[in-house]
């Protein structure tokens, strides 16, 4: 009870709280980029995954993390995802980090968050930030 108030607490701020236990429901996508051929409406399997993610929200605006796995698990490709295929939330929270932080490779959906929410900012290629919801 203590972490969601915490959580919704940061949603005033709009900062996730490190030591907030959040589910993909409670999260929200967003860019703030607007990259010149953001424009495109197809989404290539063969483009690297981070931009379909960038892509999928600039069109659709901020969204729900569960909805945006939803959609990045149809378009990215399953070799491309391995060995996330099982779990495509936290394939997307992963994307969303990029290069920023560094995710040991087994780290699970929380430690991810926990990650996620220390940075400084969006990220810089693709303006991707997560947010709480």
């Amino acid at each position: 009870m203590a972490e969601r108030r915490a959580a919704r607490k940061q949603t005033a701020t709009g900062r996730l709280d490190p030591d907030g236990t959040y589910t993909a429901e409670d999260l929200v996508v967003a860019t703030d980029r607007d990259l010149p051929w953001s424009d495109a409406r197809e989404l290539d399997p063969e483009l690297p995954a981070r931009e379909i993610v960038y892509r999928i929200v600039r069109r659709r605006g901020p969204m729900g993390l569960a909805a945006l796995a939803r959609e990045v698990a149809a378009a990215v490709p399953a070799a491309e995802r391995a060995p996330y295929v099982g779990d495509p939330v936290l394939f997307t929270v992963r994307l969303i980090i990029g290069q920023r932080g560094e995710l040991p490779a087994l780290a699970d959906f929380a430690s991810a968050v926990r990650l996620a929410a220390q940075l400084d900012g969006p990220d810089p290629d693709y303006g991707l930030v997560l947010l709480p919801a």
